[in-house]
């Protein structure tokens, strides 16, 4: 359990620093954390898939470690905006919502983690996201039945040129098409706007599969 009890540790010091606005050593906190449980240089942006790899090793304490990961990702994206650097805190940020997702993928739901999700998805907002964050961002408003702004990231992700987007919106437009009209209606969209919104996704998709 020694990732565990580092992080736990890493975030009890960096809160303890930030509430004295000691951001330097915050910061030194959570890069030094991330040298020792991650092997990443200073201010290097780790791969997401990475992340969830070495934190599954203890997959006791995954979902506590996922958790406290994103937190310490958080407080650093905290720490860089107040610096002024708001593009490094987007990025960062951006590490943080897609380790709170997976963690909501994975059934562990609470308020507060939705609050801090939903959270960091408005300060990300404009963010080019890594495409794992992305999909996760999709599952994420489908679940809530929040269909048209999960149609909305279906389009980020097709940005990104991920050979499994095509498929994985077809699927999607699918998935709605079986709701009932007042589902769909909850969800934002009519059951005209998906079958329109199916046949552009076909349009739209094939000509990027072809570029």
């Amino acid at each position: 359990m020694r990732l565990a009890q580092r992080l736990a540790q890493a975030l009890a010091q960096v809160l303890f620093y930030k509430g004295r606005q000691e951001y330097d050593r915050a910061e030194a906190e959570i890069d030094a954390a991330l040298t020792e449980c991650f092997g990443l240089e200073r201010g290097a942006l780790p791969d997401f898939e990475e992340l969830l790899n070495v934190c599954a090793r203890e997959s006791a304490a995954l979902p506590d470690n996922l958790v406290r990961l994103a937190d310490i990702f958080r407080e650093k994206g905290e720490i860089q905006r107040l610096r002024g650097d708001g593009e490094a805190a987007g990025q960062t940020e951006a590490l943080a919502l897609g380790l709170f997702l997976e963690v909501l993928q994975r059934n562990v739901v609470s308020m507060e983690l939705i609050q801090k999700t939903d959270q960091l998805i408005e300060r990300v907002s404009g963010v080019r996201l890594p495409t794992p964050v992305v999909k996760r961002l999709l599952s994420y408003y489908e679940a809530r039945g929040m269909f048209d702004r999960a149609e909305d990231v279906l389009y980020e992700w097709l940005d990104t040129k991920d050979v499994d987007v095509p498929e994985s919106g077809i699927a999607f437009y699918e998935r709605l098409s079986a709701k009932s009209d007042d589902d769909l209606t909850a969800g934002g969209l009519s059951r005209e706007e998906v079958e329109q919104g199916r046949a552009e996704w076909l349009r739209v998709s094939n000509n990027s599969s072809n570029q």
